[in-house]
């Protein structure tokens, strides 16, 4: 069963906040999540870091929690990472839809890693692909996933 659920972030302010991240928790309460407060942010300068360098553990102190519901990114010439954690507690949803909540982003690639360290799913979208070869049509730039009944999983965002 689709969910309706979205989770979404806009692109406008930056500011940030050095603690741990708290766990996103999906119910069946929420259709919809505003994450920017529960997002980590990485700023790479050098357009050097990879995803198997974050998921062995790589600049984990370098990540920097956001403190706004809408954290922007102004330096256009680095890569940025984000990453938030997620536990889906919903019995009966487990198809849910990460969606931008800003269309002007030339790529942006999902990565949800399993409890494991594995990549369990990776896509890439953006207005750099075509809409009809995109992972999920909608409105927005998104990215769908399954996540079971009381599973934890973490996503990155590039």
């Amino acid at each position: 069963m689709r969910s309706t659920c979205r989770f979404i972030f806009i692109l406008i302010l930056f500011s940030f906040r050095q603690t741990a991240a708290e766990q996103l928790v999906l119910d069946s309460d929420r259709k919809e999540y505003i994450i920017g407060k529960k997002l980590e942010i990485l700023k790479d300068s050098e357009r050097k870091i990879k995803i198997e360098d974050l998921i062995s553990g790589c600049c984990e102190t370098s990540f920097e929690l956001s403190i706004s519901d809408n954290p922007g990114f102004h330096d256009h010439t680095a890569v940025y990472w984000l990453r938030f954690h997620i536990h889906n507690k919903d019995e009966i949803n487990n198809e849910w839809i990460l969606a931008l909540g800003n269309n002007n982003v030339a790529v942006f690639d999902f990565y949800l890693i399993d409890e494991n360290s594995k990549i369990k799913k990776f896509n890439q979208g953006g207005n750099l692909f075509d809409k009809s070869k995109r992972s999920i049509e909608y409105d927005e730039v998104a990215h769908n996933f399954k996540l079971n009944y009381n599973e934890h999983a973490t996503i990155y965002i590039k």
